[in-house]
């Protein structure tokens, strides 16, 4: 092309057209190279809001530059909301002769695959015109859903935050495949289409597969608090419970606090800990849970700590409770099991699925039955 704008062949043509035309020519003359593997890590790129899954994000894409699959090379690529396509990005694989100052745009073709990993609803809904050109040209275009949360318990989210996941659903729905974080959130998937009454004339399979629980390999962070060995020290003279993970109105944070108060009342000698942020819509759960902890030395409320820390807790207290109203991997149960401590679960799907007969499980959404389930365990553990 450089040649034909020398001899001023293309005179008057606009560079979106000489792009147009470059690409035509790269799809219909490829030089030969291995079939890519493109693993959308937008989020990442873009701004990395460090939520769970931008550490399984940043965890698979680790995994897969370490040990690429047999005929694929590894890409990672990222788009915006403001131009139309995807990039490379040398965030993650700068190789020596590599472009160091510039992201090219993608070059896709036959045989390639694009996984969208990383999850960002507005460009993924903006990037469906391009998306719907690479299946057309032989690309297959896999996506991972981690939950269907804010569709499930709309209540438990901002506004807006269902409508957009429908969006994005109803997009990435649209092509190849679906990989799911686990059985219970695939047969969540299935229900929706069948409820939205999702007519597809191409192919389409969905699948599922359990995350890793390897803390020491996740980019896990380190650190310890100035009171770690009073805190621990604390934990190890009466049964501890612990409660991990965001604090989110669906998590049962507030029915697992009502219920340990009614315990307390009863001076059963057990303490609480909860560990994790403060997620959205738990104002008045955080107001209670700050000056609760200065009244009650039984309660301990850990904000911010370090994954080197959430060790020790789970290597320190008793018993995990899982006590969310929903949930898509059961990480939690996974995690306590590699440290053998004992769970006390809410009787969901998907904590059946990763803890199956060796959990002890309760149904109740109220404060009584769950303090009396956490007696009957007492017992049970005595």
């Amino acid at each position: 092309i450089n040649n034909m704008v020398e001899r001023g062949l293309l005179d008057g043509y606009s560079e979106q057209s000489l792009l147009m035309l470059a690409t035509a020519m790269a799809n219909n003359h490829p030089e030969p190279r291995k079939k890519h593997l493109f693993v959308d890590v937008s989020e990442l790129v873009n701004g990395d809001s460090r939520t769970g899954i931008q550490r399984v994000t940043r965890s698979i894409l680790n995994q897969l530059l370490k040990k690429e699959p047999a005929g694929y090379s590894i890409k990672p690529v990222y788009a915006t909301l403001h131009e139309n396509g995807y990039r490379y990005t040398n965030k993650f694989n700068l190789q020596p002769g590599d472009n160091k100052d510039e992201d090219l745009f993608i070059q896709a073709r036959l045989g390639d695959i694009f996984l969208g990993l990383d999850l960002q609803h507005h460009v993924v809904c903006a990037q469906q015109a391009y998306l719907e050109s690479m299946r057309d040209r032989g690309i297959k275009i896999h996506f991972l859903v981690y939950d269907l949360l804010p569709i499930l318990l709309p209540h438990a989210f901002t506004a807006g935050a269902e409508r957009g996941h429908i969006n994005w659903l109803n997009t990435v729905t649209q092509f190849d495949k679906i990989m799911c974080i686990s059985h219970a959130v695939e047969v969540e998937l299935r229900d929706w289409q069948k409820n939205q009454g999702i007519e597809r004339c191409r192919p389409f399979q969905t699948s599922w597969f359990h995350l890793g629980a390897d803390m020491n390999n996740s980019f896990s962070s380190m650190g310890m608090p100035d009171e770690a060995d009073k805190i621990l020290l604390k934990l190890s003279s009466s049964p501890c419970f612990l409660m991990a993970g965001k604090i989110t109105p669906h998590k049962g944070h507030t029915q697992t606090l009502a219920a340990f108060e009614k315990l307390w009342q009863q001076n059963i000698d057990i303490n609480l800990v909860i560990t994790g942020e403060p997620g959205e819509l738990v104002e008045d759960l955080i107001d209670k849970l700050n000056t609760d902890k200065k009244n009650n030395p039984r309660l301990i409320w850990l904000n911010t700590i370090s994954d080197e820390f959430l060790e020790k807790l789970y290597q320190t207290c008793n018993c995990l409770i899982a006590a969310s109203e929903v949930d898509t991997t059961g990480h939690q149960l996974i995690t306590a099991a590699q440290h053998n401590l004992p769970i006390i679960a809410r009787n969901i799907p998907v904590f059946k699925e990763a803890a199956g007969q060796y959990a002890f499980y309760f149904d109740s959404l109220d404060s009584e039955t769950l303090a009396n389930s956490i007696s009957q365990w007492l017992d049970l553990s005595a």
